[in-house]
């Protein structure tokens, strides 16, 4: 689980929405804004529309959190993002799916 101080606020999820960078992979979006001084914070989305199930959508959000957790230490500090998931990744093995999340974060530059 993530600690409250790496998760978004709906405040600045709207900030991230309007002014932060896009970076698309085939399995989900990055929205990424700085936020100097601060520890870098995440947020997970999935639309009903890709993963009908509220169980199913709540396991993604799981495994994503638990993925960011098990790699604070190679992320760099002083981010905001926003991971949205472009369609239903249930069926990706944990190691599978932090792999491309990994991958998604490389690209974007955010790891060390």
């Amino acid at each position: 689980m993530l600690p409250k101080e790496r998760r978004i606020s709906k405040g600045l999820f709207d900030q991230i929405q309007k002014n932060g960078r896009n970076f698309r992979t085939p399995l989900f979006s990055l929205r990424i804004m700085t936020n100097p001084g601060q520890p870098s914070a995440f947020a997970f989305v999935i639309s009903a529309k890709k993963a009908d199930k509220a169980v199913t959508r709540n396991l993604i959000k799981r495994r994503g959190r638990a993925i960011i957790a098990k790699n604070l230490a190679k992320i760099k500090e002083g981010y905001l993002c926003a991971i949205f998931f472009n369609q239903d990744v249930s069926t990706l093995s944990f190691i599978e799916l932090e792999k491309k999340i990994l991958d998604g974060l490389n690209e974007a530059h955010l790891l060390q």
